[in-house]
């Protein structure tokens, strides 16, 4: 399937309170990791098709052989991620908040970008031992759950629903 097709994204504020709310609800204590999608030295990033002002963060406990968990954030105005920095999920805090107020406000004024009520600011709580965030300004977010193998699964198996096979392994 397509990234259109996948990510629809979500700019109501209540809908995503809500939707972020479960989504930590299902990731608590999952022991994932979260890296940014950035394209690798050939060009590849989890679809052919990622728009250009898109930023995919992918979830796994084991990059290595698959994903199961894409976070996209939408029309992104600014952030605070690493190139190839990989972090750990946070034991006691919500691993993704929609921040509001003086904190939504404190970010934007750091990050320069200006008062706007159709940008939303995201943070995600690094790791256990620290109070350390990333930020993420955008329009909207979307994610989809489901493995992703980063290998030929069909050689040896059929695919479960909820499953598929990145884009460039079979190219």
């Amino acid at each position: 399937m397509s990234f259109t097709e996948l990510h629809k994204p979500i700019i109501g504020t209540d809908e995503l309170l809500s939707v972020l709310s479960q989504l930590n609800a299902d990731m608590h204590n999952a022991g994932l990791y979260f890296q940014w999608d950035k394209a690798d030295e050939i060009g590849f990033t989890s679809y052919p098709d990622l728009p250009e002002h898109c930023i995919m963060i992918l979830a796994s406990f084991d990059f290595t052989y698959y994903h199961q968990l894409e976070l996209c954030f939408h029309q992104v105005r600014a952030h605070t991620l690493i190139d190839n920095n990989q972090w750990p999920d946070h034991w006691n805090k919500n691993q993704l908040e929609l921040l509001q107020g003086v904190e939504r406000s404190h970010v934007l004024m750091n990050c320069a970008v200006p008062e706007d009520e159709t940008i939303h600011v995201f943070a995600f709580n690094v790791g256990s031992f620290s109070d350390r965030q990333l930020y993420i300004i955008a329009e909207g977010f979307s994610f989809v759950s489901g493995t992703v193998f980063h290998y030929n699964r069909l050689a040896q198996q059929n695919l479960d629903p909820g499953e598929r096979i990145a884009w460039w392994v079979t190219r």
